[in-house]
């Protein structure tokens, strides 16, 4: 019995370790969860874009995501409000809106012209 197990588990296993979809790849950027600093300051891939949500705090944007390509902020009436912008998919746009706690309020996406 206990040589049956191996003869059928033996090969299962090295077939597995040689066929494709045993095997899974990781997008290099997103292996670790942290920014990838080997592209352009405020590019980021899609699959960063679709992982930044509303409530994150900005260390956590800094971290997945790293420093925008333009910050904005603006002062009016003695509250301020402060957007960033990052660039992917090569004419898209990612805009992240931050409340006064320094949480992502808003997201907003399009394309450039």
């Amino acid at each position: 019995m206990k040589r049956t197990i191996q003869f059928l588990v033996l090969p299962l296993l090295l077939f597995c370790l040689t066929a494709p979809f045993c095997v899974s790849e990781t997008i290099p950027s997103l292996s670790d969860g942290h920014y990838n600093s080997q592209r352009s300051k405020g590019e980021i891939d899609f699959e960063i874009f679709r992982q930044l949500s509303t409530g994150m705090t900005r260390q956590e944007v800094l971290n997945l995501a790293g420093p925008p390509a333009e910050q904005f902020v603006r002062d009016e009436l003695g509250q301020s409000s402060e957007r960033w912008r990052y660039y992917y998919g090569g004419n898209w746009v990612a805009e992240l809106s931050f409340n006064k706690f320094g949480q992502v309020a808003n997201i907003n996406s399009y394309r450039r012209q």
